[in-house]
């Protein structure tokens, strides 16, 4: 459930997302050029693979790919947004994620009844709080625009 997809502007795929975002009605967000602080799916991609590797070297085996995919997730989502006290899955989703385990253990929710009562409750909890996190990333990415602004306006690089 995507509501927003944000490109590097200088991306060889940016048209393509593009023409994706608008077959499917979906927000398309473009990074000022040279900013890459704003794109962290990178960034995720790079713990990911660091976290990996740890687990694998320690285990001597990349066999626990599955549970160290599933402990990393939690620990990248459940961090801070940069320069902010915001979980990441709080503006993602409008709520903290439980931890892996906790998910296991659970029993597996009743998905239907005859009244649709689980289907309306979980669609009246996933509208409220998209609005709320995607309100949240709004004031987040105006916040970093406004500050890239002012450094690019001062002639500092971005590293």
């Amino acid at each position: 459930m995507c509501s927003v997809v944000v490109v590097d502007d200088g991306s060889t795929f940016k048209h393509v997302f593009k023409l994706m975002c608008e077959a499917l009605s979906i927000i398309y967000w473009c990074l000022s050029r040279g900013n890459h602080r704003g794109n962290s799916v990178e960034r995720y991609h790079r713990f990911l693979n660091k976290t990996q590797a740890i687990a694998g070297n320690d285990r001597g085996t990349h066999q626990v790919y599955i549970q160290n995919a599933q402990t990393s997730q939690y620990a990248w989502n459940s961090a801070p947004v940069d320069n902010t006290d915001i979980i990441r899955s709080m503006v993602a989703v409008g709520r903290a994620f439980r931890f892996p385990l906790d998910v296991s253990l659970s029993p597996s929710p009743i998905l239907n009844t005859a009244s649709n009562s689980t289907l309306f409750n979980y669609l009246r909890d996933v509208s409220t709080d998209a609005k709320f996190s995607l309100s949240i990333l709004q004031i987040l990415i105006e916040k970093r625009r406004s500050t890239h602004r002012e450094r690019q306006n001062k002639g500092e690089i971005f590293v």
